[in-house]
Parts: C-alpha cells; structure tokens; sequence
C-alpha cells in the first residue's frame, strides 16, 4: 500500500509542476536599434533564449523569488539577473518587457521591420542629398560661389526627411534628419559639388 501512496504523492507533484510550468507564459525583454538587438525569451518550459547582437544563447532559468533570476547556460555557466516590474537587468543590459509578454518571433519580426524602415529611409535620404549636390553645384557655377543657396521647395515638408544647410561661399553642411526613425545623415558639400564627410546619427548609422 505504502508505494501506492508514494506513487500517488509523486503523481499529484508533478502534474502540479506540469500545470505551473503550462501556467507560466513565454515573456520576451529586449531591445533594438540599427545594428543591434538584445533579447532574453523566458520559455514556458524553464527555458531560455538570448540574442546579444549576433551572438545566441541558451540554457535554463530559475526563479528563486520574485525579484531574482538565474540563468544556466549550456555550458553550465550560471549569471544571475534581477526582474523589477517590467525591466530584466542581466549582464550589464537594461531590458525592458517587450509588448508585454509577445513572443520572441513577433519579436524578432518587429525588429525586422524596424530595420527596413531604417535602411529605406537611409536610402531616401542619400538619395535626396545626391540630387541635392547636384542642384547646388548648378548654384555655384551660375553665381560663383554658394552664398545665397537654400533648400528648394521641392524638398521642403517632405514625409520622411528635414533638410538643413549651412552654407558658405565654398562649402555647404547638409543634414538631412529622418521624420520617421531617430537619426540623421550630414554631408559636406566641396567647391565641385561633391558630397564628402557622409555621417550618420543614432539609428541611421
């Protein structure tokens, strides 16, 4: 009778286990910018999935309390982590839930997205300051200098871009910052019209 109830007392622990493990949802806490995208899924299943830019990780995960986690990787290398309301601290980043609770692939969808939009509008913006060089070299030759060059209307109130100039009898300083992503693209313009010098901001570079 006693392996009975043993059985039985073992049974009812681990289908409560199954029933808490099934009762945890999958939570995604990360981050993304142009080049970069930091992400930790805590799995239903007590396990893990990390992207640190292009590097990937995976292991378990413990909740010892409420405000404490701990990861094993792979290769048994353990860190610990904090979790306060929705920001997961581990291995000096700062991460914040993502859409409270998606999965990792809607995740890692978003984050495609937001990456496209980045490299079209880094496009568009090229492009305009290419056409742009090209207006302002046809000032130059036609005045002598670009003294007295602006912006034409035709690139004014544009949907993705704000041009800006600064301008000198040889040499013009070209931003254009993006209306749609945080960042910006700057140029300088030569005596020939040449754009040199191309830096990007923030999320453009």
């Amino acid at each position: 009778m006693r392996p009975l109830i043993l059985l039985t007392v073992a049974s009812i622990f681990s289908l409560s286990d199954n029933c808490f493990s099934q009762a945890v949802p999958d939570v995604v806490y990360g981050s993304m910018a142009s080049k970069r995208i930091r992400m930790v899924q805590l799995r239903a299943d007590r396990s893990f999935f990390m992207m640190n830019d292009t590097l990937e990780y995976r292991g378990t995960y413990a909740r010892p309390n409420a405000g404490d986690v701990s990861f094993t990787y792979d290769d048994g290398t353990t860190v610990g982590g904090t979790i306060n309301q929705d920001t997961l601290r581990i291995a000096g980043m700062t991460l914040p839930r993502w859409n409270r609770g998606t999965t990792a692939a809607s995740f890692l969808s978003a984050f495609v997205t937001f990456r496209n939009l980045i490299q079209d509008t880094r496009a568009e913006i090229r492009r305009d300051i290419i056409e742009l060089s090209r207006i302002a070299k046809q000032f130059r030759d036609s005045s002598g200098s670009y003294s007295g060059f602006a912006i034409p209307d035709e690139f004014k109130g544009r949907e993705y871009v704000a041009f800006s100039v600064l301008v000198s009898a040889d040499e013009i300083q070209l931003k254009g910052t993006s209306t749609k992503v945080d960042g910006a693209v700057q140029v300088t313009l030569l005596p020939d019209g040449r754009p040199t010098r191309w830096t990007y901001f923030r999320n453009l570079m």
